[in-house]
């Protein structure tokens, strides 16, 4: 009978063992490999005038790759912990930069290339690993987790009998819980194959499992497998596996450069990482390190006085979780949605998509949205339910380099810069007023329109437009009807167009749902804040419109492209007519509706329009620079009126992002079909000698005024000045 017992409890271990091994065979002979999808920022240069802090700086450089160490001695290292912030870029240069507020103020000798900055992960983070080589750990990651996890790794084979032995009997007994006792290959083989059940059966079984890792794998093996596999807690929600990731986590570091004071923090919280988190609980985590110490001073593997003067350090963390830390997340949502489609499927494991969002402007665009609403609630407290949406376009090339989407994407994920249609408003009016330069080259910004009452009749029933000051002023110039934003020479503007045409030229500059009746002439229809951004690159961009491009890579996790998306530039106006709107549009901002700007430090070459919808529903300015398109909106998201025009609601957010921008300079395109005149301010004519107050107005080349000025003289009186200046000129020859 107790031999029968015997051989049975034999052929069971066998065949337990046996079980085991094909297994970890199995499981060794085909891995699960489980690469999250990543979404990248565009590349991004550290320059002179670029927006952003040093603890910005510093957090985006930890996202890229970069190391946080003192004095930055090696490539791709950094030290920000002293008054001078200096980096080690990848190729090795030694780089200071330093800062004003929230600017860079200078970068040298040369610009520090950061590269691409982790937006989001996205995918099964649990189960993701980074892979472990003994030969590239820091010298003291060994000794430290050994000396608590397991002083006879290296000499036993697989199991702490006596371990298994107490742990069983203590469940046998019922005396308490399941003990531990497991050596590092058992917590292993726990954690690869088996459940955390704490029973004397699943102890056992890893029992088994541990043997067969050990016949299976040599011990090097063994510990890099555990080390890119323990858990070590979780940061920001996002569980953290390895020492590698840990490293980078708790200390801003590789697991190649963990000194031995942070080796031995990591090995003290593997026991129970969450409650000794060195971010959550550096008391506790402290502890744990000079515990580790402690064991490595009694294993032979520290000295004494090391020991010592390590306990004596203050524990120092840095590091980040780039999945923990979701960034530009309107931005990132747009571009699933779009992959959504273009994958069939979204972005599958392992993905790699690279957007152009440009992480330092996408963090002061979210500030300015942010400090914006809270100047327009201060000056207006009826304001506080104000939505918002912003937009900005590099004009080379179309790409979305900030977008923000609500005040608040915690409160508010919806993307009000993608999916909110709202009607444009004024916006619409130059995009019109460039049209009809391009059907009449003899239309100049000084040509005369009637401000009156107008009645037209649409689809048999009455359309009767006013201004939005319930006034008709008579005679008024083209620049002057956009700079005051009239409402009644902007419907005659698009007559003569023709409607059709305005239509049709609408939608080619991306405004799908123009339409043909007469108000689309007011802009009453619907645009995303994305969708009129992108229409209004044709003027800075000479007449050619660029299509707002937010992804422009997807590869896969081996780097093998799978889409990549170009620019799409598509030749709309002509330069005459980009520059002509454009130098009205100037005008807007220095004298007309958009004026509010200036309180802002923009620069000289910015241009723009204000729109404001019925009832004060939505607050728009759509304004531009030679190098980027910013649209801004603000309304509620029921349409309910806020109160408040494009100037006062919209402005404070799109001065506030362009003026600390780094991207105010240069000058508009000043094609040669076009010239300038000196027209009088008085009298909007070509102006005489006498005028006393004269501007420069740009008209095409050829079709340049003939009226002049006929307030302050005319021709006789100009003859009476010439042969009165002659007859001085030759009195004074005759004296000499």
């Amino acid at each position: 009978m107790a031999l029968g017992l015997a051989l049975g409890g034999v052929a069971a271990c066998v065949f337990e063992y046996r079980n085991a091994v094909d297994e970890v065979n199995y499981w060794l002979a085909n891995p699960v490999v489980s690469e999250p999808g990543v979404v990248w920022s565009a590349p991004y240069a550290v320059v002179p005038g670029l927006p952003i802090t040093a603890r910005d700086l510093s957090s985006d450089l930890l996202a890229a790759g970069f190391e946080r160490v003192a004095d930055a001695p090696r490539a791709a290292q950094f030290d920000d912990s002293a008054a001078t912030f200096v980096v080690r870029s990848r190729e090795g240069e030694r780089l200071v930069i330093t800062f004003d507020d929230d600017h860079v103020d200078g970068v040298g000798p040369s610009p520090l290339q950061v590269g691409r900055v982790p937006l989001a992960v996205i995918g099964d983070l649990e189960a993701h690993r980074n892979p472990v080589e003994l030969s590239t750990l820091s010298p003291w990651v060994e000794p430290a987790v050994l000396a608590m996890e397991d002083s006879r790794f290296r000499s036993h084979p697989g199991i702490d009998i006596l371990g298994v032995t107490r742990a069983i009997v203590t469940d046998l007994t019922g005396q308490g819980p399941m003990q531990g006792g497991s050596t590092l290959t058992q917590q292993l083989a726990k954690n690869l194959f088996l459940t955390q059940e704490r029973t004397a059966r699943r102890k056992i079984k890893e029992a088994f499992y541990a043997a067969a890792m050990e016949r299976t794998l040599g011990k090097d093996a063994l510990l890099e497998l555990y080390l890119g596999e323990v858990y070590l807690g979780q940061v920001g929600g996002v569980p953290v596996h390895g020492v590698e990731q840990a490293a980078r986590a708790f200390f801003g570091v590789s697991a190649s450069s963990l000194d031995a004071g942070q080796a031995a923090t990591l090995a003290g919280i593997i026991s129970s990482p969450n409650t000794y988190s060195p971010h959550r609980h550096p008391e506790r985590a402290t502890e744990r390190r000079d515990l580790a110490l402690g064991r490595m001073v009694a294993e032979g593997h520290l000295e004494q006085a090391a020991a010592d003067a390590i306990r004596a350090t203050p524990m120092v963390t840095g590091g980040s979780v780039p999945a923990a830390n979701r960034r530009a997340p309107w931005a990132v949502d747009a571009a699933v949605d779009q992959l959504e489609e273009a994958l069939d499927g979204g972005i599958a494991s392992g993905y790699h998509v690279t957007t152009t969002i440009d992480p330092a402007l996408q963090r002061h665009a979210e500030r300015a949205v942010v400090q914006g609403l809270a100047d327009v609630r201060a000056a207006y407290p009826d304001a506080t339910q104000a939505q918002a949406a912003l937009v900005a376009v590099r004009v080379s090339d179309g790409a979305i380099m900030a977008m923000v989407g609500s005040r608040d994407y915690d409160e508010s994920p919806f993307n009000r810069a993608t999916q909110a249609w709202r009607q444009v408003g004024s916006t619409v009016k130059p995009l019109i007023v460039a049209s009809a330069f391009d059907a009449d080259p003899s239309l100049t910004p000084l040509t005369v329109l009637l401000d009156e009452p107008i009645t037209r009749r649409v689809d048999g029933a009455t359309w009767t437009p006013s201004n939005y000051d319930h006034q008709f002023v008579g005679e008024i110039t083209l620049r002057r009807s956009l700079e005051g934003s009239r409402n009644i020479p902007a419907v005659k503007v698009a007559e003569m167009v023709g409607m059709s045409g305005v239509q049709r030229q609408l939608r080619t500059l991306g405004l799908s749902e123009a339409t043909l009746l007469p108000s689309a002439s007011l802009g009453a229809f619907p645009a995303t804040t994305v969708e009129i951004a992108g229409a209004y690159t044709v003027f800075p961009g000479g007449g050619t419109k660029v299509a707002p491009l937010l992804v422009t890579d997807v590869d896969d996790a081996d780097g093998t492209s799978i889409l990549h998306y170009d620019a799409e530039r598509t030749p709309i106006l002509s330069a005459a007519s980009a520059a002509l709107t454009t130098s009205i549009l100037q005008g807007v901002v220095s004298d007309g509706t958009g004026a509010r700007v200036r309180r802002y430090d923009v620069g000289n070459s910015v241009a723009g329009k204000t729109g404001t919808t019925d009832a004060y529903r939505d607050a728009w300015f759509v304004g531009f620079t030679p190098e980027l398109v910013v649209a801004v909106w603000v309304g509620t998201d029921r349409g309910e009126g806020i109160g408040l025009s494009g100037s006062r609601a919209a402005i404070p957010l799109w001065g506030r992002f362009v003026a600390g921008s780094g991207m105010t300079g240069g000058t508009f395109p000043q094609p040669a079909t076009v010239t300038t005149v000196s027209v009088c301010a008085d009298s909007e004519r070509i102006a005489r000698n006498a005028c006393p107050n004269t501007y420069r107005e740009v008209v095409p080349r050829g079709h340049e005024p003939d009226d002049k000025c006929d307030e302050h003289g005319g021709p006789l009186v100009e003859v009476g000045g010439v042969l009165q200046r002659l007859f001085r000129g030759l009195r004074r020859d005759h004296d000499e």
